[in-house]
């Protein structure tokens, strides 16, 4: 059987560090309760495009003294960083004629910062982000896409 096309994942994968709810925990001191129930509420609607991360955030870090836009650049340049061996095994397969594609849960601000400054919009032949298709991967709407 002859493979026409790869699909990628984010975290854990092709690219490493910490997630967002365990990064706010610990840097940032807040209550892992509060966040769990964000990231079980507010942040699913982000990823799906349906909210926005900074301004759903300020919720949760209010009284912090931080803007959101603080949050995530720092969470960005501490904790998304390409797994170059991917990276590497990718770019073999795409010279070997196979399409590469990226399949990601991740709200629009992340997903421009792995986009443009981790270099993955001109890496991957296609992205398939929740945020822009309005579904998580798990949900059916995803997954018919594909």
């Amino acid at each position: 059987m002859l493979i026409k096309v790869v699909i990628f994942d984010a975290q854990g994968m092709t690219i490493k560090g910490k997630m967002l709810s365990d990064y706010l925990v610990n840097k940032y001191g807040i209550n892992k309760d509060r966040v769990n129930l964000f990231f079980q509420n507010e942040f699913l609607e982000c990823m799906r495009g349906k909210a926005d991360l900074k301004i759903e955030l300020v919720k949760l870090i209010e009284g912090k003294n931080l803007t959101s836009d603080e949050v995530l650049k720092s969470f960005y340049q501490e904790e998304t960083k390409r797994d170059e061996r991917f990276i590497e095994i990718i770019n073999k397969l795409k010279s070997n004629g196979i399409l590469c594609m990226f399949a990601t849960n991740h709200d629009k601000y992340r997903l421009e910062y792995i986009k443009n400054v981790l270099g993955f919009g001109k890496l991957f032949n296609q992205i398939f982000a929740s945020c822009e298709v309005g579904f998580l991967k798990s949900e059916k709407g995803f997954l018919n896409l594909f």
